[in-house]
């Protein structure tokens, strides 16, 4: 399912107004998967915005989204900065 909102992502406008929500929510699924390049590019699409699902179900978004945004970064860079699959 993950692959399929990745392929769906990179057909929507940039600028289409629910694409950061669905940037956020792959960012976390990506990261709990342990896809860490591709994380990274989600991540950085969002930038520093926490205001968003799934960090905003959580008692401490803020706390959530830089747990997630930290270790993801820190796992992408043990694993020596490998670039994220090519989408077709």
């Amino acid at each position: 399912m993950v692959d399929a909102i990745l392929d769906a992502v990179a057909q929507v406008p940039p600028h289409h107004y629910r694409l950061p929500t669905v940037r956020h929510l792959l960012a976390d699924a990506l990261f709990r998967t342990e896809r860490y390049a591709e994380a990274v590019e989600q991540f950085r699409a969002v930038g520093g915005f926490i205001g968003s699902v799934p960090w905003s179900y959580s008692v401490d978004p803020v706390r959530e989204f830089v747990h997630a945004r930290t270790n993801t970064f820190v796992e992408w860079e043990k694993a020596g900065r490998p670039a994220a699959l090519v989408r077709r």
